[in-house]
């Protein structure tokens, strides 16, 4: 087996996550990504965006907005994420951070949030007068407070990037004359503009039938040559060993009778974790 293996003869063929079904045609997704890709390409050809009751977005820049969304939101609900999702919306709707200015930039943050935030949920921003590298998020929801700590650096990261990047994209878009059109059914934006994305994601699921697959068991045969192994469309996952001894190591910690060797390594890896389905 080793030597198949150095060789680069063993493959994992990949699966899709979901099969998607409109009407009488079929379409497998490999994964949560495509899918909203999937949903952004449907969205941008049935729903049209007004500025304003003269000023429409092209299908193109609407496009791109829902893109920029969804590398947004895939940052937002990644375990890399400790942001609360009403932090992320208090971000849109305030001027760009600014480590010089920090104490207006709370000042605008936590307004903004008070605006936002339900009657049964309070939040805040501080800076932590310890380190004064670091924010305090507290979200107090039903009595129950739960702290979230973020360093200054998130404000130099990837995951602020693509925030600024979808920023961008929507500063036309002003929440009480903006709306949506799709076909004669008009919808307009609510106070939280992230939600009103999302309602639009949930909206464009309608006529859809999505079946998400938990394992290859769940498909009859044909459906598991069509959608994995045929030659002509599947894809592949290459197997190899970088590094055979720290690879044994892992695989023993994981799957080996030490239960505390087990215990030790996940929680020291949890917090690693980018990608988890359960």
């Amino acid at each position: 087996m080793p030597e198949v293996l150095e060789a680069g003869h063993i493959f994992i063929a990949q699966p899709p996550l979901y099969k998607v079904g409109r009407g009488k045609s079929e379409e497998y997704i490999k994964n949560d990504s495509m899918l909203r890709s999937f949903l952004v390409n449907k969205i941008s050809h049935e729903t049209v965006l007004h500025l304003t009751k003269t000023k429409k977005v092209t299908e193109q820049d609407f496009s791109d907005m829902l893109a920029s969304y969804n590398s947004m939101m895939d940052f937002v609900e990644s375990s890399t994420n400790n942001a609360p999702t009403l932090f992320i919306e208090a971000i849109l709707n305030s001027k760009d951070y600014v480590q010089k200015n920090i104490a207006g930039w709370l000042k605008e943050i936590n307004s903004n949030l008070n605006k936002i935030s339900s009657d049964d949920i309070e939040i805040k921003v501080e800076l932590d007068n310890e380190s004064k590298s670091r924010l305090i998020i507290s979200q107090t929801e039903h009595g129950n407070t739960l702290a979230t700590i973020l360093p200054v650096s998130f404000f130099k990261s990837k995951g602020y990037k693509l925030i600024m990047e979808f920023k961008k994209k929507i500063s036309g878009i002003k929440q009480n004359s903006s709306f949506f059109m799709k076909g004669e059914v008009k919808k307009e934006f609510t106070d939280n503009l992230i939600d009103s994305f999302e309602e639009l994601f949930e909206d464009s699921k309608k006529g859809l039938t999505i079946q998400r697959y938990k394992g290859l068991g769940e498909m009859n045969a044909d459906q598991l040559w069509e959608s994995t192994m045929n030659p002509d469309s599947r894809s592949l996952l290459k197997v190899t060993i970088e590094d055979a001894e720290a690879a044994d190591e892992i695989f023993y910690n994981l799957m080996g009778d030490d239960v505390e060797s087990r215990r030790e390594f996940i929680e020291t890896n949890a917090g690693l974790v980018s990608n988890i389905d359960i």
